[in-house]
């Protein structure tokens, strides 16, 4: 597979006026600062988003992230330079609640379709170790664990992000403010394989 580098820049700029009003230099480099740590903070959450993109913002340059990789519908497409309709290995599954379920998604039913998408996609040792969750999905497996005692990563926990476990795999919620992951999707991941619920 093929894929074309990307890059990400933020302008960090000083009207002059900026410049008359912190005159000395110990205020232009305070105001440089605060200014680049805004701009870090704007990239981050730009490259956060595009990494569940799917590569066609400003105009296909950006990240193709997992709405390409990781596709709703999964013999369609080419990614990497391989036609998944060709192909059928590099083809991904999908799971949806409505069609492939019994109904939506709840609070009652999120569990049976995890264990539905995990069974699908395991083979021997090879199982997903991360699942990405939007604020919905998050919620109804949160809530379905509720009258049990929930088991978190440390780690992830430490690093910032709020995440349960489901058989060995994190489930880390990824929405909220600036969260990227689309409304009403969890995307198992793995080295083998990468799967999507919705």
């Amino acid at each position: 597979m093929e894929f074309d580098w990307k890059q990400a820049a933020v302008a960090v700029t000083i009207s002059g006026l900026e410049q008359l009003q912190n005159a000395s230099d110990e205020k232009v480099i305070d105001l440089l600062e605060s200014r680049i740590g805004n701009a870090e903070k704007t990239m981050s959450n730009q490259i956060a988003i595009g990494l569940y993109g799917d590569g066609t913002l400003y105009s296909g340059k950006a990240i193709g992230g997992l709405q390409l990789l990781v596709a709703d519908t999964p013999g369609s497409g080419t990614v990497g330079g391989i036609n998944r309709l060709t192909y059928p290995f590099w083809r991904n599954y999908s799971f949806d609640a409505t069609t492939d379920g019994t109904a939506v998604a709840t609070s009652a039913n999120i569990t049976s379709y995890m264990n539905r998408v995990y069974l699908a996609i395991s083979r021997g040792r090879d199982h997903p170790d991360l699942i990405l969750a939007d604020n919905n999905y998050y919620r109804l497996y949160l809530e379905s664990l509720q009258t049990i005692q929930r088991v978190t990563n440390t780690d992830l926990a430490s690093a910032g992000f709020d995440n349960l476990k489901y058989m060995s795999a994190d489930v880390v919620y990824d929405g909220g403010i600036g969260g990227g992951c689309p409304v009403n999707h969890m995307y198992f991941l793995s080295e083998f394989s990468s799967e999507t619920v919705h």
